[in-house]
């Protein structure tokens, strides 16, 4: 169950636990500040809720499972109730983070660091001016007159 569970995440970017909360993924977008690039940065929220997941999660549960809507429904609650039931039990959702519990209260502790994957990209003109300087100079216009000559000659040596 918790590979499907993490798989949906992954995919949808949000997974709600019944009378629990909701795990969350916020994302910010890539933003230019002077002469840097901020990399996007990504985070996994848990806010607490009541909320009820919806029919497209039962319906991705029952099709994974190989079993009714229904009784996806029935399977995941009753695999959370089992996973919870202790007064200190915790739900690890892959490589994401943890779900604990603690007495009444759940938590969520983190795995994911989006900074491992995307870096700030600093750009300045110093850069810029610095990688053209550097590109070797190109010297074409020795090989135009180069053959230039040699098709003068041809044709010279041909019409004689």
């Amino acid at each position: 169950m918790v590979a499907h569970l993490t798989q949906y995440f992954a995919q949808n970017g949000q997974l709600i636990f019944p009378n629990i909360g909701v795990l969350q993924l916020e994302k910010e977008e890539a933003n230019w500040e002077a002469t840097v690039l901020l990399a996007p940065n990504e985070k996994i929220l848990f806010e607490p809720s009541s909320l009820k997941p919806s029919k497209s999660f039962y319906q991705y549960l029952s099709e994974e499972l190989s079993i009714s809507s229904d009784l996806a429904m029935v399977q995941y609650q009753e695999f959370l109730d089992h996973t919870f039931r202790a007064e200190n039990a915790a739900l690890k959702i892959g490589n994401f983070g943890t779900l604990s519990k603690q007495k009444d209260t759940y938590s969520w502790s983190t795995s994911f660091d989006s900074n491992l994957f995307y870096k700030n990209i600093d750009i300045t003109a110093q850069a810029l001016v610095e990688q053209t300087n550097q590109a070797p100079k190109e010297k074409w216009y020795w090989w135009a007159i180069f053959l230039a000559l040699v098709a003068v000659a041809s044709i010279l040596y041909k019409s004689l």
